[in-house]
């Protein structure tokens, strides 16, 4: 036996105080470990506390231990406290190594955990050594970044997958079917992807997505953003295409960036069949994001002249220049980086401020009180048990010597009613409606005309030709051209008159048929959502059979409950069944929720806008670790302090102000 079974002489191997708090080491656990030897031990401290310990060894002599004890981590808080941990053994099952012990916890227990730490240790250490066996002496020892190999020619890559399949062939006819199926599994695989990646980064995948694109926008789904999609990618397809066969990089990109930047904020997509085609808010954003793109792209590949001509401007302050000089270097030399930067701000920035336009936009659309004519209720009658605007009337001037309803500042009635009618252009008539108003509403509206007829000076003039001449009407501004506005859709059969754009001031008077009569359109209402339809003189309504008033307008005095008087004068004729619109408070509900999203939106967007401010940070504090060196340099050719500060300032708020500038181009 003595010649089998031997003590080692260097014993203990693990001595007693081999980290600061241990008073003694014992019961340990060790398995081999990617080379190396890993472990657990039972460390008492100077108070007899039993813990374990995680320790690791290269022969499994000489031991380096944590000097913290494992932290597990509890699924139940409740088993967190125990009394103490010895005896400790680790194996490995399936995918992770199980440790156990013996655990006190209210007695005699069995512990149980698991670690998936050694797992990842040994994948990152893994992966690090095939990084490290990429290096070469001279990158190892000066510290440079590898050198990027070549890429290989299309021809290469198309012909790689080929003969891929030709060895596959081969090795399977030897009868290495292993051999065989490991090129089909993985080999194959990664050479037709190879293949398709090198036609992605040379622009003929992107020309053919383009095109597609902007074909199916033409001709399938009749939508602006996809085309103008389709559009852009074919842009930067046709740009790498041109750097592939042979135009300087710099040449081909600063077109491709140009172009787009040109495409979207020109009106090239107004044009022949292009302004027949849909539009809808996410036209905008795409819009932005492509111009922001093309912006970076004519910065990134510009730099170096712009740089120059920086530094032109700065010339005559001796100090500054060399300051200047190197900050902004630093984000010229590493393009990816300021790329990425640039774009996620100035992404971030047009969104915030795109954002906040359309909310302004729709806050003036839904202005209370030229959208309520300057009326708080609207009465309606029903059609199947009408009451007539006298009755109305009447009902009115009783309440009110009642003490039920403030007197009305103003008091109006109308006639409205569906009809047909037909623009020039249409196909056919389509649904549209009437509003016959009286001498009162002509006096006392308040509502507003963003166009006005070639031939009226004023609003005045129009209604006051209105008030004299039964075949001059005033249309709303959902009935105009709108093609401009990617907020606004439109049914194809819809009531339209092309002739007159929304954002036109002027416009030649407009011809349109109502109900087989002639009628002249002199003006367009702003956003009035209650008076929608053709308005036009009780006399015109009436020689369209809508004589009868079923529509009556308030306007209460300051400070009146609106809804107390409404409510009232339903009660008064509760049988007719009338119905009553609170048209300022329904507006103004429409603007608060309108205004309430978009300061979601607004907010999320913001903290995205935060985050980014962080991230700027990390960026900067990376950029001075990295930079150790050069710190170095610029110190020993005598840079000062407050100079190094500088660059690192000044290069910041370069970056910065190409943000903002960038994001402010789309709006």
């Amino acid at each position: 036996m003595s010649d089998v079974v031997w003590r080692y002489s260097g014993n203990p191997i693990i001595p007693r105080d081999l980290i600061p708090s241990s008073n003694s080491i014992f019961n340990s656990a060790v398995v081999p470990f990617n080379g190396r030897f890993a472990g657990v031990f039972r460390c008492d401290n100077k108070r007899r506390e039993m813990n374990i310990h995680r320790g690791f060894s290269d022969d499994a002599l000489n031991w380096r231990l944590d000097d913290d004890p494992i932290e597990w981590r509890f699924t139940d808080p409740e088993l967190a406290p125990y009394e103490h941990r010895y005896d400790p053994r680790v194996t490995w099952l399936e995918d992770r190594y199980y440790v156990t012990w013996c655990n006190g916890y209210h007695g005699p227990t069995i512990g149980i955990g698991y670690t998936l730490g050694l797992v990842i240790t040994f994948l990152t250490v893994t992966a690090s050594a095939v990084r490290i066996s990429k290096v070469n002496i001279i990158a190892a020892i000066r510290n440079l970044n590898l050198p990027r190999l070549p890429r290989p020619s299309q021809w290469t890559l198309f012909l790689h997958p080929l003969r891929v399949y030709r060895q596959m062939l081969r090795e399977a006819g030897q009868g290495n079917v292993l051999k065989a199926a490991r090129l089909f599994l993985f080999a194959a695989p990664r050479a037709i992807w190879d293949f398709w990646m090198g036609l992605l980064a040379r622009g003929p995948v992107l020309l053919v997505l383009g095109f597609l694109l902007a074909w199916v926008g033409v001709n399938v789904a009749e939508q602006s953003g996809v085309y103008g999609m389709g559009v852009a990618l074919f842009f930067v397809g046709l740009g790498q295409l041109l750097a592939w066969i042979g135009l300087p990089v710099r040449l081909a990109y600063s077109l491709t960036g140009l172009a787009l930047v040109l495409y979207w904020s020109l009106p090239t997509r107004e044009a022949g069949r292009l302004a027949g085609l849909g539009q809808n808010p996410g036209d905008f954003f795409i819009g932005g994001l492509f111009m922001v793109g093309g912006a970076i792209l004519l910065f990134l590949y510009n730099a170096d002249q712009l740089l120059a001509l920086f530094a032109g401007l700065l010339s005559r302050f001796g100090r500054l220049l060399p300051v200047a000089r190197v900050a902004i270097s630093y984000p010229v030399a590493a393009k990816g980086r300021t790329a990425t930067t640039l774009a996620m701000f100035s992404l971030i920035i047009f969104t915030l401020v795109g954002t906040a336009t359309i909310a302004n936009t729709f806050s003036n659309f839904l202005d209370v009180e030229s959208g309520s004519g300057g009326y708080d209720v609207l009465v309606q009658t029903n059609p199947f048990n009408p009451v007539s605007a006298e009755t109305l009337s009447g009902q009115v001037d009783e309440l009110v010597a009642a003490g039920e309803m403030p007197a009305p500042l103003a008091l109006a009635s109308a006639a409205f009613g569906p009809v047909e009618a037909q623009a020039p252009g249409m196909a056919g008539p389509a649904s549209y409606a009437v509003l016959g108003v009286d001498e009162s509403f002509l006096d006392t509206q308040q509502l507003e005309l963003t166009s006005v007829a070639r031939g009226y000076d004023s609003a005045e003039q129009v209604w006051a030709a209105l008030r004299a001449d039964p075949s001059l009407v005033v249309v709303d501004n959902f009935s105009v051209e709108r093609s401009g506005d990617p907020t606004f859709q439109r049914d194809a059969d819809a009531f339209a008159i092309g002739s007159i754009s929304a954002g036109d001031d002027t416009f030649e008077p407009a011809p349109i048929t109502i109900a087989g009569r002639e009628f002249t359109v002199i003006g367009v209402l702003a956003s009035a959502p209650a008076f929608y339809g053709a308005t036009m003189n009780a006399e015109a309504a009436d020689g369209l059979g809508f004589g009868e008033a079923n529509r009556l307008y308030m306007r209460l005095p300051a400070g009146s409950d609106a809804r107390a008087a409404a409510n009232a004068l339903e009660r008064s004729l509760s049988r007719s069944g009338l119905q009553s619109v609170l048209l300022k408070e329904e507006l103004a509900e429409s603007r608060r929720s309108t205004e309430g999203i978009f300061a979601l939106v607004q907010g999320f967007v913001g903290l995205g806008l935060l985050i980014g401010i962080a991230a700027l940070g990390v960026i900067t504090i990376r950029a001075v670790v990295e930079r150790r060196q050069q710190i170095g340099v610029l110190r020993a050719i005598g840079f000062q302090t407050g100079m190094i500060k500088a660059v690192f300032l000044l290069a910041n708020l370069f970056v910065a102000g190409l943000d903002h500038t960038l994001s402010l181009i789309p709006i």
